[in-house]
């Protein structure tokens, strides 16, 4: 009995606690690289990046009632209640970047650069269906893709999508009641 009521003039009576912790996460990176090698072996490389983030951070924490147990003056005990406590926090994060590059190794002439660009808008349509998620389509535009072999000799196309989503909800509640007449008759 000597040290309930101890533990309840030191720590009172505590009624609840609760916390909640949302996070939400997400990334796409989209990359493409289109090499092509002309007749006269110049070479062409055209690359694509596209990058999204976005991420989401919330917290909720409440606390309940206390209540601590004082001797008055003349013996009688006295009670002091503490009130409710809430606690919200939130955070958002956005990124999004885009570039494009080429590179050039030897001369372009007319021809070429007709070629190659009629080429580049053809790989265009097939990435296109690609990133908007329709990859049978795009794999089958991609085995009809043609080129001007009168100019070109060769080419590659690379496509590469990484997605990535994350979600993690944490929720956390601690009651403590103590009976204050527990062990007393």
């Amino acid at each position: 009995d000597g040290l309930q009521s101890l533990e309840q003039k030191i720590f009172g009576q505590s009624l609840q606690s609760q916390s909640v912790t949302e996070s939400f996460s997400y990334t796409r990176e989209d990359n493409s690289e289109l090499s092509i090698t002309t007749k006269d072996g110049d070479e062409v490389t055209i690359r694509f990046e596209d990058s999204t983030q976005f991420a989401f951070h919330q917290s909720l924490m409440t606390s309940g009632q206390s209540s601590e147990n004082q001797a008055g003056a003349e013996g009688e005990q006295q009670s002091t209640d503490n009130n409710f406590s809430f606690t919200a926090s939130q955070s958002y994060q956005f990124y999004q970047a885009n570039a494009f590059s080429f590179s050039v190794r030897g001369e372009l002439d007319e021809s070429e650069l007709s070629a190659i660009g009629e080429l580049v808008g053809d790989a265009a349509d097939v990435a296109d269906e690609f990133y908007n998620g329709n990859v049978e389509e795009a794999f089958n535009q991609a085995l009809k893709l043609g080129f001007d072999d009168s100019e070109l000799t060769s080419y590659a196309l690379q496509l590469s999508r990484n997605e990535q989503t994350k979600v993690i909800q944490t929720y956390e509640s601690v009651s403590h009641n103590d009976d204050m007449s527990r062990g007393q008759e």
